[in-house]
């Protein structure tokens, strides 16, 4: 299973990348889980981090505005190549 976590204060933004995550792991047909992380004290383990950022599987793969599930489809692709096919 893909852990995929949402970094970042509670937002208009991250909330759209939190569905915007859903909806690529629906899209992908994937077993995974999204979360979206607003904890300051968990937040502070990721250091460079400012705004929003996606974690997959533990690993900041991005940080920034990808809202699109686009975006995140390739974020998922480029951390587990296996998805590619």
């Amino acid at each position: 299973m893909i852990h995929v976590e949402i970094l970042g204060e509670d937002s208009p933004q991250t909330r759209v990348m939190t569905e915007a995550a859903w909806s690529a792991v629906q899209r992908m047909g994937i077993d995974a889980t999204v979360v979206q992380v607003s904890d300051r004290q968990i937040l502070a383990q990721y250091p460079n981090v400012c705004g929003a950022g996606i974690c997959v599987d533990g690993v900041v793969v991005s940080t920034g505005p990808h809202v699109r599930p686009e975006d995140i489809e390739n974020l998922l692709r480029w951390r587990h190549p296996g998805l590619c096919g």
